[in-house]
């Protein structure tokens, strides 16, 4: 075991639904070899099913509730700030690999902001927050740059254009030209750094696969792009020793067809569990301003504010109408009548808040009306209807999917599952303009609940078994294990021993558990 290897490959936002019926045409030979040869079956993410925390979560082996956030952002009274701008950073898989000795290999991780000094190198991921700290050591990125002709962390680069992922184009040539090229881009690094460095272990996340799914699922042909997904990793396979490696496919959560999606303050407005100041024709002006943002019409926003601005006699005109273009929960605050709201959503990941006495600023609801409340607006999303079909709405309280809640007024009070016979998508900003307008109507995909698991190598059981109730709590401590390193206390995952062969060293090893932190 001295010189055995893991490899994890992270394929962002994939899901069997996507590959089974791809693998039944013979167009995924490497999948299917991979499964006859491995175990495989669905990896349950966290609820919500996102991509941070769950790459968190799987990294860490801790579920939100310990984590302390359930989305990209954490609610500070009214607020939103990213989430590692509040937490400290949590102690990693490859925190605990690097001071065991073992030398890693990290690149393009949605869960790594700043690169740091590790025994190895890393790339930061799409949500990195310093352009001059991509990489470490510092001169691995501009290496990349010369080696494989520019390194590509995501379609989008940092600041404005992130917030228009969901908006590219529909065809298949943006497709080809872009989120294959970021494919390729994410691969050829990888297999850059597995031939340059020195690694007992080795993480790759490609995002490629979820812009695709959210964008094009449903919408456009994607056979061709898995196929080149498919050809990526059997190419990546050639590249490595698979007789001293044991590799893991793994994603953060799985894809569904997405027909609507729910405008969840907007029902809670209409439901009087919130209550809005700002009406008439300036909420208009700012959904119309925040729809040409998010289009990327820049330009003719600036036109529009500008126009605004000379039409006005207002002086004082100017702050507030650059204040409305910004209408989302960064001001929402300042939008809503606290005093006569009871619960209300900050963002898409399907987090309910109670305005709680003694947690929130303004909080109107007693404690011992927080249950009953509760209650309530779950009895009440479960009436809901979509073009006349009652919708199977699955609402979770928080402490039916966090256990040891450790910083509880960070993470919401009621959780919606996306789901394909239910909500499928959420929308948090308020429209008014909407009228009665409780869902509208979009194409592509959105998350899901479970994700891909598949595992193979001369460790692993090469049965073809497919293996019920992994979930993604799970990989950290099963790696650890592998390596015969102990497994933090903290962690809620478990060691995977179903996938190991009889006999097998990982199989034969007992379970050990230390207090690491």
């Amino acid at each position: 075991m001295n010189h055995h290897k893991v490899l994890i490959l992270g394929l962002d936002g994939v899901s069997w639904n996507i590959l089974l019926p791809l693998i039944e045409k013979g167009k995924l030979p490497t999948f299917k070899r991979l499964m006859k040869n491995g175990v495989w079956g669905d990896l349950e993410s966290t609820i919500p099913p996102w991509t941070i925390p769950a790459w968190v979560s799987l990294s860490t082996g801790k579920n939100p509730g310990k984590l302390g956030f359930a989305s990209f952002f954490v609610k500070q009274g009214y607020s939103l700030k990213p989430y590692f701008m509040v937490f400290s950073r949590q102690v990693k898989l490859w925190d605990i690999l690097s001071e065991s000795g073992k030398e890693v290999l990290l690149v393009n991780l949605p869960d790594i902001h700043i690169a740091y000094r590790i025994r190895g190198c890393m790339i930061a991921g799409f949500l990195y927050s310093n352009e001059r700290q991509i990489s470490f050591p510092s001169e691995l990125i501009g290496e990349l740059n010369n080696v494989i002709g520019g390194y590509k962390i995501d379609i989008v680069d940092i600041g404005e254009d992130r917030k228009n992922i969901l908006h590219l184009p529909m065809n298949k040539q943006y497709l080809a030209n872009n989120i294959e090229e970021l494919l390729e881009k994410n691969f050829a690094a990888f297999k850059y750094v597995l031939s340059s460095k020195n690694w007992d272990f080795a993480f790759l996340v490609t995002t490629a696969t979820d812009r695709a799914n959210h964008k094009y699922l449903g919408k456009v042909d994607l056979s061709c792009f898995y196929e080149k997904v498919d050809y990526e990793i059997g190419e990546l396979l050639n590249f490595i020793n698979c007789d001293e490696t044991t590799v893991f496919i793994v994603s953060d959560h799985g894809f569904g067809l997405c027909n609507h999606r729910f405008n969840l303050n907007h029902y809670l407005v209409m439901k009087n569990f919130l209550q809005i100041k700002v009406r008439g024709r300036s909420i208009i002006i700012a959904n119309l301003a925040n729809f040409l943002r998010r289009m990327g019409m820049y330009d003719f926003l600036k036109f529009l504010i500008n126009l605004f601005l000379k039409a006005g006699k207002d002086k004082g005109g100017e702050e507030k109408l650059r204040h409305l273009i910004k209408i989302d929960f960064q001001n929402f605050q300042e939008m809503v009548n606290w005093f006569n709201t009871k619960a209300f959503a900050c963002d898409e990941c399907g987090g309910i808040y109670v305005n709680l006495k003694g947690r929130e600023p303004f909080g109107v609801v007693n404690p011992s009306d927080y249950d009953k409340l509760r209650s309530l607006i779950i009895k009440e999303l479960g009436k809901l209807r979509y073009k006349g079909r009652k919708l199977e709405v699955k609402v979770f309280k928080r402490e039916e999917v966090y256990n040891n809640i450790q910083t509880s007024e960070y993470l919401p009070d009621l959780i919606i599952l996306p789901t394909d016979n239910g909500i499928q998508a959420i929308n948090p900003w308020i429209r008014l303009d909407f009228k009665n307008q409780l869902f509208f109507s979009m194409y592509g995909g959105h998350h899901r609940l479970y994700g891909i698991f598949l595992a193979f190598g001369n460790e692993i059981k090469n049965s073809g078994e497919r293996l019920k109730g992994v979930k993604i709590y799970d990989i950290a401590p099963t790696v650890l294990h592998i390596f015969g390193l102990p497994i933090p206390k903290s962690m809620d995952g478990r060691v995977l021993k179903e996938i190991f062969k009889l006999g097998s060293e990982p199989y034969n090893k007992e379970v050990s558990i230390i207090n690491y932190e």
